[in-house]
């Protein structure tokens, strides 16, 4: 009696468990540990409801992904097959989120974003930058928090070749300014700068260094002083040791319209090539189309070639990364049905997987994922045998996020064999 009751019990324990994944009835609840299942896509639910803003990948094979949690800035590092290392809440009296995260050579990782707390370091007058250092893993990490008497969020940071950092962004007058600035592996500032492109709003989003002492920074700007709601991208050379604008181009023709929606967000992703860099960025189109727009130039910012990328018929971008054969990965979401209603954005999307060549042409896609889900794939490694993609599901019902992970063959096939 006993030996057939035990196997019983252990099946209908695994198909619960395996129910409770599936439909996502463990996400009004933190909890304390990551889920697995037999399933190749591994949810991780120990920040609760966490809405990753940015995923990056470092030489060390580690994966970090950064965002909110409820109303506190969250960490979460990964190693290379999915395990969960360690992860952070920055809790407050306030509001904060992390935009970007770089790991420096003294083996920190470097965190921006913003809050409007009042006991987070010293208190501002509103909402302000933050730079966070994490050394040694989640305990006590160093906090520097920018202060100003505008508006200041900061997106994004790039690690120059002498250790310092440039971080970008932008700060909120009567209008939106991009805003630059550089500091050191201390979080201590040594320039700032903020500035318009353009007659209205501007932000700043990524930075790359090009060449020791240059980099290169791209942001959007106001279509025109008549139509604000409409963006076109601008590229900028920096000198990077004195803030010194070195020259700006505006693409006109690639006008991103600004719509109310609730999942396409402010991103541009960059990455150099033999001769130049290429970047790739979501535009919103008249008639409620989403198309990846990717571009190469060489370092003058001059255009060599572009393309504009429809997936299943809607994609957005969210990360882009170049892999070991010369190739690019572009992740992001997709879907071929009618996600696009007005003022709502993606009501359903695939994890979408996109490798092209340095002129954009496609190589091989891959969408993967519940039909009936809102899903992103947000950043990868890459190793020999696999890419080790982490991404991001949104359940429709409750609104809850959880970052996920999965592997894929080198053309997008996700492999079934669940990560160890």
């Amino acid at each position: 009696m006993q030996s057939a009751y035990y196997p019983r019990l252990l099946n209908a324990l695994r198909f619960l468990i395996l129910l409770t994944v599936s439909t996502g009835l463990d996400a009004c609840h933190k909890s304390s540990h990551q889920l697995t299942t037999q399933s190749p896509i591994r949810f991780y639910t120990e920040l609760g409801s966490f809405n990753v803003q940015s995923s990056r990948t470092f030489n060390n094979g580690e994966i970090v992904l950064v965002g909110s949690s409820g109303s506190a800035a969250a960490i979460l590092v990964l190693d290379a097959e999915g395990n969960s290392l360690w992860s952070h809440l920055l809790e407050s009296n306030g509001e904060s989120v992390y935009r970007d995260v770089i790991q420096h050579p003294n083996g920190s990782y470097i965190v921006v974003g913003s809050t409007n707390s009042s006991d987070l370091a010293n208190s501002g007058a509103g909402q302000d930058g933050i730079l966070v250092a994490y050394q040694n893993g989640s305990s006590n990490p160093k906090i520097n928090r920018l202060l100003s008497k505008y508006d200041v969020d900061l997106m994004s940071l790039t690690l120059l070749s002498d250790g310092d950092i440039i971080v970008v962004g932008k700060l909120h007058q009567s209008s939106y300014r991009s805003m630059i600035l550089r500091i050191n592996s201390n979080l201590d500032k040594i320039w700032e700068s903020d500035f318009s492109v353009g007659p209205w709003h501007s932000y700043a989003l990524e930075a790359l260094e090009s060449t020791p002492g240059e980099c290169i920074i791209l942001g959007y700007r106001s279509f025109s002083d008549t139509e604000v709601n409409k963006f076109s991208t601008y590229f900028m050379r920096l000198n990077a040791k004195t803030g010194t604008n070195l020259g700006t181009k505006s693409y006109l023709d690639h006008t991103r319209e600004y719509l109310l929606s609730t999942v396409i967000r402010d991103r541009i992703r960059m990455a150099k090539t033999k001769d130049g860099i290429c970047w790739a960025t979501t535009e919103e189109q008249p008639g409620l189309i989403i198309t990846t727009h990717w571009v190469r130039t060489n370092m003058l910012g001059e255009v060599m070639a572009e393309k504009r990328i429809t997936g299943l018929g809607d994609a957005t971008t969210e990360w882009m990364h170049p892999l070991q054969d010369g190739s690019y990965l572009i992740l992001g979401a997709s879907d071929d049905k009618n996600i696009t209603t007005s003022n709502i954005g993606f009501r359903f999307a695939k994890y979408m997987m996109m490798n092209v060549d340095q002129d954009g042409n496609e190589l091989w896609s891959s969408y993967l994922g519940d039909e009936k889900q809102l899903q992103f794939a947000l950043g990868a490694n890459e190793s020999y045998s696999s890419l080790n993609i982490v991404g991001m599901m949104q359940q429709i019902s409750s609104g809850f996020r959880h970052p996920c992970f999965f592997q894929v063959d080198h053309k997008g096939k996700i492999l079934d064999e669940r990560p160890h």
